[in-house]
């Protein structure tokens, strides 16, 4: 049994005090930052002592990324098996995915008939590793795990930042993204605040617990460095070794903490190993944000301490991940194209000269080197430079892949598990680049060579590319969108990762939406609210309850529709959601209501004094009145909307494409064939397809354009036929006319 207990931060509190004292039988997962995966190992503190010990003993490889001081008692297979897994200073993927699934095994172990209610009361300073093997555990063996209180408070501040630009805590959205995937497995419970009680009651802390049976070097580094001690070579290098298995153990906050903290001490003496803290710092940094462990790009810091860097650190493989870091930082973040390119070219020789003595590592560093120089040549018009570099990254990495099936020492399946990783990451950022310069067909083409590399990797690496779903929506290939919408759907079901669940269903509602299976529409929507985000409960700008009642409405569901919308008049005082409700009244034949909420959705836009909100109230104004069948006022107010439009306001075709989709078809309507209308109804059509607003009048055109068609075909025509042709098609209600429409026509 999973529940979440959402509230106020003191309500969730308060809430786990009163659980903790009517039942005394439960332990903690807590945080206590810098130390890495400490969540689990509070827990293995508190599970009975003989089976802790037995567990760890079985599973020494795994556990020591958990507890470090096991490292120097492993063998040479474990060895091994723990180089296999590691975090490397020179990989770029690190989704250490087989390492929280081999803890959630140990966790298993740990829990099996464990009585006791394990309690998670804060996410924010929760360290990744653990959440992570804990919402694995949950996937894989829910029906088997003790019972468990998650808080989620909802009231959390947004993060701030140190002066380094770094944010240690989770903002709302990154926690509630993280809720979401045990909300899968487990049941949301509102917690409310006793008005009763104004006592602020703090929970347990991990001294309170006093749990040891683990030292934890983290907190003796940080305990040094907070001193104000001379530090000898000995102890400086001391903490640089904990900061290295702090990264290796993917505790990549925890790196960047105590590296800051060294890097800034003054008594400390300077040795070999400190030429390697700004390494370790800038690439811990680099992975902590495609963690996405609640991080914004801090470019700055990055920028400033992979120079430092690249200044100290003189061994040949990491000076190349250095530099083409450094290139990808400028390029990719700062869009300083001319400033990284520079970093690239340098970082393509010095790989190159590696890999006459390091020939695995210098074909995966030059490969790197060659695929972010073909990003910045892409983004300088460079297109056959960067065709041939983001190419040759590709053949690099393919090259080796066979050899490495074959591999034997712990080494090279390592390399074998990078290069894999490698062709996965260099084949996603060939077409995305390549989409985001517009070169649509060069992708199709790329994108048939892709499934077998998705095969090569972990499945969950599709989370990465969005399952291909906008690489489909966005070339309009809605049929292809819905079947990677639908295996997002089912891939996130399977990987407990709720956030997804939620956008693929919306993506699924969305496309279904704008090819008029509104039944389809409805229920991916629906589906999507089960999980919806508290706090971004907007995608691409779409409010989901807005949405939700849209279908409905073309349903015939106003009843529905009507409910959700009146709930929306709550949160929002804008035009729109009254203009919807004078739809639904309108549809009912009730001109009386339907004016009413139409005269105040006007009021509203009068007061905002734009031309902008004007024509939107003036354009649907007249669609009520169509509607009502009061032709004349309708196409007065049709009219007026014309009226302000002719005020000028430059480029407003492309500012609100959808009401003038509507404006342009019900002039249509009311007064007949206008060839002139029709031409710009036409030259609207590439904007419209924006937004899902739009989609459904679509077929209210066609008799228009069939007019059209028989009266003016000439190559201007067929020009601005086309996106007709390619869009509206696309309609289950439009497809079969269309086609028809099309073959009249002959230039």
């Amino acid at each position: 049994m999973i529940k979440i207990l959402k509230g106020s931060k003191k309500a969730v509190t308060n809430a786990f005090i009163e659980k903790q004292n009517q039942d005394g039988h439960w332990m903690y997962a807590l945080a206590s930052f810098p130390i890495g995966w400490f969540g689990i190992r509070l827990i293995m503190d508190q599970v009975d002592s003989e089976r802790c010990q037995r567990v760890v003993s079985n599973n020494k490889a795994v556990c020591s990324f958990v507890i470090p001081s096991l490292i120097k008692e492993l063998n040479q297979k474990e060895q091994d098996e723990r180089h296999l897994l590691k975090a490397k200073v020179y990989s770029h993927m690190n989704r250490p995915y087989e390492i929280f699934e081999a803890m959630a095994d140990v966790l298993k172990e740990l829990l099996d008939s464990e009585q006791r209610t394990l309690f998670i009361p804060d996410m924010a300073p929760l360290d990744f590793e653990s959440i992570q093997t804990i919402n694995t555990y949950l996937r894989l063996y829910a029906t088997e795990a003790p019972d468990m209180f998650v808080g989620f408070a909802t009231d959390l501040e947004p993060s701030w930042q140190d002066e380094n630009g770094i944010i240690w805590e989770r903002n709302p959205l990154v926690v509630q993204n993280m809720i979401s995937s045990f909300q899968v497995n487990g049941e949301m419970i509102e917690v409310y605040e006793n008005e009763n009680n104004t006592e602020q009651r703090e929970l347990a802390t991990y001294s309170d617990l006093d749990f040891a049976l683990h030292a934890h070097p983290e907190q003796e580094c940080v305990a040094l460095l907070e001193s104000g001690v001379e530090l000898s070579a000995e102890q400086t290098d001391s903490i640089i070794e904990v900061i290295e298995n702090s990264f290796e153990n993917y505790s990549f906050r925890g790196a960047v903490k105590l590296g800051l903290m060294l890097s800034k001490y003054d008594k400390k003496q300077r040795t070999e190993k400190t030429n390697r803290l700004h390494t370790l710092i800038a690439t811990a940094a680099h992975f902590l944000q495609f963690s996405h462990d609640g991080n914004p790009p801090f470019d700055a810091f990055l920028e400033g301490t992979l120079k430092k860097a690249l200044e100290e650190d003189k061994r040949p493989a990491i000076r190349c991940a250095l530099l083409y870091r450094m290139a990808f930082t400028l390029a990719e973040r700062k869009e300083d194209f001319e400033g990284g390119l520079p970093f690239a070219d340098l970082a393509v020789k010095e790989a190159t000269d590696l890999i006459e003595t390091a020939p695995l590592m210098g074909i995966y560093v030059k490969s790197w080197a060659h695929m972010i120089r073909g990003f910045i040549y892409g983004f300088q018009s460079k297109l056959d430079a960067f065709n041939d570099d983001v190419t040759l990254a590709i053949k690099l990495v393919r090259a080796q892949i066979p050899a490495l099936k074959n591999a034997t020492s712990a080494e090279d399946k390592s390399w074998q598990i990078e290069y894999d990783a490698g062709l996965f990451s260099h084949t996603n950022h060939q077409i995305f680049t390549a989409e985001e310069l517009g070169l649509h067909d060069y992708t199709t083409k790329l994108f048939a060579q892709t499934e077998a590399v998705m095969n090569q990797v972990h499945p969950i690496n599709l989370f990465d590319p969005f399952h291909w779903v906008d690489f489909h929506r966005n070339k309009y290939q809605f049929t292809e969108a819905l079947v990677a919408a639908r295996r997002g759907i089912k891939d996130g079901m399977i990987y407990s990762n709720g956030i997804y669940i939620y956008i693929y269903y919306f993506c699924a509602g969305d496309i279904s939406y704008r090819i008029g299976e509104n039944e389809d529409a409805l229920d991916f929507l629906l589906n999507a609210e089960k999980i919806r985000p508290i706090y971004n409960d907007m995608f691409d700008g779409y409010p989901l309850n807005v949405f939700i009642a849209d279908c409905q409405i073309l349903l015939g569901q106003l009843d529905s529709a009507e409910e959700r919308l009146i709930s929306e008049l709550t949160r929002s005082n804008e035009a729109d959601i009254r203009i919807k409700l004078a739809t639904i009244y309108a549809l009912r034949g009730n001109e009386k209501i339907a004016t009413d909420y139409m005269n105040e959705a006007i009021e509203i836009a009068s007061g905002k004094e734009t031309l902008m909100a004007l024509i939107e109230v003036a354009t649907a104004a007249g669609k009520i009145g169509q509607t009502l069948s009061n032709n004349d006022q309708a196409l007065e107010a049709y009219e007026q909307a014309l009226d302000f439009i002719a005020e000028g306001i430059e480029g407003y075709d492309f500012m609100n494409a959808t009401v003038l989709t509507d404006l342009y078809l019900g002039l249509l309507e009311l007064n007949g064939y206008d060839l002139e209308l029709v031409a710009k109804f036409l030259k609207l059509i590439p904007k419209a397809v924006d937004t899902p607003e739009a989609w459904p009048s679509f077929s209210r055109a066609i008799p228009f354009v069939d007019q059209f068609i028989r009266e003016k075909v000439d190559a201007d025509a067929e020009e601005l036929l086309a996106p007709f042709f390619k869009f509206v098609a696309l309609r289950v209600d439009c497809k079969l006319q269309v086609e028809g429409l099309r073959g009249e026509v002959v230039v």
